[in-house]
């Protein structure tokens, strides 16, 4: 509360909206008394309940986001753990996002915003200022924006881009580039390899290896983790346990063949492991078999 304004400015947004919210409940359990008295829910109560624990996992995320001053003298560190992300908002009003088992490393000066994915997945709201790019290396790659919204993700050293909103350019450097701190400045020049508009996405390592127009809800399943939701539409069982497996310390295993290309489509919560198996078996008819931190999947449906 007391480490700077910002804090005691959202903890103060906080407690007026669960004030709001209190006061809401009780209008509709008086609205809905006789409703409550034969064992009834009100579906409007059910509804405002959802709406407030959404927007209290809204709020809380945004409590635990840190406020940096426009210099950084040395990189900092921030991470999160499987199963976490972190909201950080820095003084010049751009906004990062870190996915699930994250690592970043945050370095401003006069000149430049220097950001580098040392590990995992971000989103990026960067605020206009063309006498300072902001600048984030991953891998081998470098993403250039000056005032844009896009997704980095870092799958060993190969980078996806998806850009949710302006222009960014993208680059390569030298394998031995990657290695260098944040304050030392290269010795060569990037190789500028592609420049992306909102609803393109890129994966690419010292080339392009895949450059595509996205889909409008291809392009709400790559940001959909920001809310801690994860939603899958015809992707099949594979695909979505292995995007599901980044989010939890249990190994998912899928333990008959036949199942591996059952299409899945659905909105889940992206820590709770436990409603997205009960998903699976309740309407995909799949088999799920826990042993330890070990979870099988297989078929429900008994061969004749």
């Amino acid at each position: 509360y007391d480490r700077s304004p910002k804090h005691r400015q959202e903890f103060k947004m906080c407690a007026e909206i669960w004030d709001q919210f209190d006061t809401l409940w009780r209008e509709e359990l008086l609205a809905d008394n006789d409703n409550r008295h034969k064992g009834m829910v009100p579906k409007k109560f059910k509804y405002g309940a959802l709406v407030a624990a959404s927007l209290a996992f809204f709020v809380m995320s945004m409590v635990g986001a840190d406020v940096f001053t426009d210099k950084i003298d040395h990189p900092l560190l921030y991470a999160t753990q499987v199963g976490e992300y972190k909201k950080i908002t820095l003084a010049d009003k751009s906004v990062m996002t870190l996915n699930t088992n994250s690592q970043i490393e945050i370095l401003f000066s006069e000149k430049t915003r220097k950001i580098r994915l040392i590990r995992g997945e971000a989103s990026f709201d960067v605020t206009k200022d063309k006498d300072r790019p902001f600048l984030v290396y991953a891998g081998y790659g470098l993403v250039r924006a000056v005032g844009t919204a896009f997704v980095v993700q870092l799958n060993r050293d190969q980078v996806e881009v998806t850009v949710t909103e302006g222009q960014v350019e993208l680059a390569a450097y030298s394998p031995e580039t990657k290695k260098l701190p944040l304050d030392t400045p290269p010795d060569n020049a990037p190789k500028i390899l592609a420049s992306l508009n909102a609803g393109q996405r890129a994966k690419f390592d010292t080339t392009i290896e895949k450059l595509e127009t996205v889909p409008l809800n291809e392009i709400k399943k790559a940001v959909s983790w920001q809310t801690g939701t994860l939603f899958f539409d015809g992707e099949t069982l594979e695909e979505v346990i292995a995007e599901f497996g980044r989010y939890t310390t249990l190994q998912i295993i899928i333990s008959d063949p036949e199942i591996r290309g059952i299409k899945v489509s659905g909105m889940f919560v992206s820590n709770d492991t436990s409603a997205f198996l009960n998903a699976l078996d309740e309407y995909f008819d799949i088999s799920v078999q826990r042993i330890d931190q070990v979870i099988y999947l297989s078929s429900n449906v008994v061969s004749s």
